[in-house]
This record gives structure tokens, sequence and C-alpha cells, in this order.
């Protein structure tokens, strides 16, 4: 038998199947509780809650691996004997893996798996992956194993189910946040659009002057036309606004585009400064029309989740330049930074604070790493 063994190859893409928080490498409580009492009722070595995605099985959750596998939590997955259980739709049992020349042998050799029960787990009718057991002696599952199975399954299933519906914090905060950034690339291309259609009738009104330089008119007609066109030499000053409204127009569409990106994709390590320019740049929608927002100093200091600390301060702007304009005044909106805090002040305008902070707080959800304050005219976010 193979090594490699791709027992889905056609069967199309895996990747819509994961919703929700089912990729979330956190590991979830209920699936290890699961993973733990599959291993004990059946006196196997391993279990795991397996997903097969397109190129890997991912352990969502597990028991007893080697310390290799615990630590990448996912192997190939035409290695796995999951992608069958995936395959099939229902139980697949290896009794004496050196012997079974249905299965890939690279797990076996590698660590010794010699025998394994999976059973199929599933969200809304979708085989995702399997709940399995696995052994390092040759063993036979009677039929009351395969029932505990089952029974399991059906358990991670349902917990499975809860994950898949269960939204990501980031990206309902992000929604929240990219809506003025949005709404500010809108009116910047129409901004855009208009500059480009003066500069088209500066064109026009400039081809006028270009036929004069036809070789059918004399010098005398040449003058006396020129005479009459005087006003069409101001289309080059038209002209010349128009390149330079569009170029500045580009600029602000570049720089939310930029910001977009970065919250939406970009991952890894920031800073208090990045994430200070990325959230005014996306608030500017709501900031611009009540003053703006002045960045009185910044920390170079570095932020270990970026992506949600521009979100947060980006919605906190957002809310503060709303409630802002909903009561006519002007705020002086200030962020200070200090380390790894920014502190966002204000003046002139009432706002709950302690209940965006509470609304922040829950969208953020413990694992952003932010902590977030609150006084009558500051709000102070502190990131790990």
């Amino acid at each position: 038998m193979a090594q490699r063994v791709d027992a889905l190859d056609g069967h199309g893409a895996r990747g819509q199947l994961f919703s929700g928080e089912l990729l979330n490498e956190t590991l979830d409580p209920r699936l290890q509780e699961i993973v733990a009492e599959a291993a004990q009722r059946l006196g196997t070595a391993i279990s795991l809650v397996s997903l097969v995605l397109q190129r890997i099985q991912f352990f969502r959750a597990h028991h007893g691996l080697p310390p290799e596998l615990e630590a990448t939590r996912a192997t190939d997955r035409d290695t796995s004997f999951c992608q069958f259980v995936v395959r099939d739709q229902q139980a697949f049992i290896v009794e004496d893996a050196r012997s079974d020349d249905r299965i890939p042998k690279d797990l076996v050799e590698r660590f010794n798996i010699q025998s394994y029960l999976g059973v199929p787990v599933s969200v809304g009718g979708e085989v995702l992956g399997s709940l399995c057991v696995i052994d390092d002696k040759p063993r036979r599952f009677s039929e009351q194993d395969q029932v505990t199975m089952v029974e399991l399954a059906t358990a991670a299933s349902e917990r499975l189910a809860e994950l898949a519906r269960a939204s990501d914090p980031h990206s309902e905060l992000l929604s929240r946040a990219a809506v003025p950034a949005f709404a500010e690339l809108r009116n910047v291309l129409q901004s855009m659009t208009m500059s480009v259609a003066g500069g088209q009738l500066a064109v026009a009104e400039l081809a006028t002057l270009k036929r004069l330089t036809s070789p059918d008119l004399s010098d005398e007609a040449r003058t006396r036309a020129a005479g009459a066109l005087r006003s069409a030499t101001g289309a080059i000053d038209d002209l010349e606004q128009s390149l330079m409204e569009t170029r500045n127009a580009s600029a602000r569409a570049f720089g939310q585009v930029a910001a977009l990106e970065d919250a939406l994709i970009k991952e890894g390590p920031g800073t208090v400064a990045q994430v200070i320019e990325r959230a005014t740049l996306l608030a500017t929608h709501d900031t611009k029309l009540v003053g703006g927002v002045q960045v009185a100093s910044v920390s170079y200091a570095a932020v270990s989740r970026p992506r949600f600390a521009t979100s947060a301060l980006a919605w906190l702007l957002s809310q503060l330049a709303t409630a802002a304009r909903t009561q006519r005044t002007k705020p002086a909106l200030t962020l200070q930074s200090n380390a790894n805090t920014i502190t966002l002040t204000w003046t002139n305008t009432q706002i709950p604070t302690h209940n965006l902070v509470d609304q922040l707080s829950q969208l953020l959800g413990p694992q952003a790493g932010i902590q977030a304050k609150a006084t009558n005219t500051q709000i102070q976010l502190a990131f790990a």
C-alpha cells in the first residue's frame, strides 16, 4: 500500500463547509471532554475530533497525541484515516493497520498506529470529519464500541453545529468599524468621477484651440479665430484643477483601502502608532464632520493583535463622532498614546461612555487582549 492516498480526490472544494468558529485553534472544553471520554470508554491511547479540510486534517480536539502532533494539531489529508470516514459517510474500522491494504502507511510507520475506529461528525447534513479513537496495538472493536462512538459523535456534532453558528468577535466588530470606511470610499469615488468629468469637458474645450493649428487657416484667419476663443484657454486651468482633485482623491482612496486591508487581511504584530493611523483613517467619514481627530502623542510600543485594536479604536471614534453630530457639538476628539495604551478624550459632548465600553467588551471577547476603561470624558484602551 502507498504511503499516501487521497481518498477525496475529485470531491470538490471543502473550504465553504467550515463557518463560524469551527476552525478556531482555541481548544473547546466540551469537545475536549468528549475525546477524553471516548479514549476512556474504549480504552485507547488517542482520541480526536478531526476536521478534514482541503489539504490537511485539523485536530479540533485531541487526547493523548504524541508531542509532535500535539504541536501541529494536523497532518496531511492524504496520510489520514479520517478521510475514509468522510468519503464513505459512515464508520471506518482498522483492526491491524500493518496488514490493511486500504490505508496509507505514512502515519502507521511514523507513530505506530495499529488500530482505528472513526465515525462521522457532521454539521447541517455535511460530514466534516470524524470522532475517532486510535491505539498502538491491533485490536477488535465490538458493536458496543461502535454504539458508544456514535453516541459521542452525536454530542460532538451538536457542539460543532454551535461553533459553526458562532460569530467571530473580530468579524462583527470589524463589520461595524468598516462601515464609515466604505462610506468614505464611495464619497471619494464620486469625487473622482466628478473630477474626471470636469477634465473631459476641459479637454473638449481645449480641442477647439488645437484646431487653430490647421494648415488650412491663414495667419490672419488664425488670429481672428484665436481672438474669438480667448475664454477657451481657461480650460487649461480647469484641467489642472481636475487632475489635482483626482490625485488627491486617489490618495484618500488608497489610504482607506490600505487601512481596510490592514484590518481585514494582515495579521501579526504591529505598533500603537500603526493602530492609531489605521483607525483614524477608517473613521474619517464620521470624524471629519465634527472637526476630525487630533493626535497629541504617539507611542511605538508593540501591539500583539493590531487588527482587534484597530477595529476597536475605529469603532469608538465613529460612535463618539455620531453622538457629537446628534448633539450638534464639536467634541475636539484627541488621541494620546503612552507605552501600550491609547487614551481618547473629548469636550462639549455628553456621551454614555460606560455603555460604549460595555458594548466594546462584548464585541471584543476575552481573547482580544484589550482592556477598556471609561470616565465621563475619556476612554482608555490598554493592549496586551
